[in-house]
């Protein structure tokens, strides 16, 4: 409890630094993206979302606010928000693995298994050296108790095959 109480007073003094860089410096997209972050961390959904917006409005081809945002949409329950942004931030980056496991679960959160599918044949392609990894922790940033403290997807083994397996509450 005091680990975490020590986070939260961290968490607080970046957001109180960024909030001021951005006072100073308000085009700063990657400074509003980093608060967007923490903000969702501390359960700020709200705050969250709209950092992640402005950021896209100052800059629309910003993979990590879409990235970002798709993430927020993805745990509040906004499927059709989080895919479309999933899908602009891959138009943006083909190669943002984050991206591509967050929209993986989403095809199978919805049942759409060729998607889910697709998507994880494109990882694999572009992690072929190292499929026991966990994935890069930027789609979701963690939250104690969240989704976002297991991997999104993890390629393990079996048989001879590289199969991937999906956080408990997915399947």
């Amino acid at each position: 409890h005091v680990l975490r109480h020590i986070v939260r007073l961290e968490l607080a003094q970046a957001i109180q630094l960024l909030e001021g860089w951005l006072r100073s410096h308000p085009d700063a997209v990657e400074a509003r993206v980093l608060l967007g972050r923490i903000r969702f961390r501390q359960g700020d959904v709200n705050g969250a979302f709209a950092n992640a917006t402005r950021a896209i409005e100052q800059q629309p081809r910003c993979a990590a606010a879409y990235r970002l945002r798709a993430a927020i949409c993805y745990e509040t329950g906004i499927d059709g928000g989080a895919l479309q942004d999933c899908d602009r931030c891959l138009d943006i980056d083909p190669d943002d693995v984050s991206a591509l496991e967050l929209r993986s679960l989403l095809h199978a959160r919805n049942g759409d298994m060729v998607g889910m599918e697709a998507d994880c044949t494109t990882i694999l392609r572009l992690r072929p050296k190292c499929p026991n990894d966990p994935p890069c922790d930027e789609a979701i940033p963690p939250e104690p108790g969240g989704l976002a403290e297991a991997p999104l997807l993890r390629i393990v083994p079996k048989g001879g095959r590289r199969t991937p397996v999906w956080p408990r509450n997915v399947r």
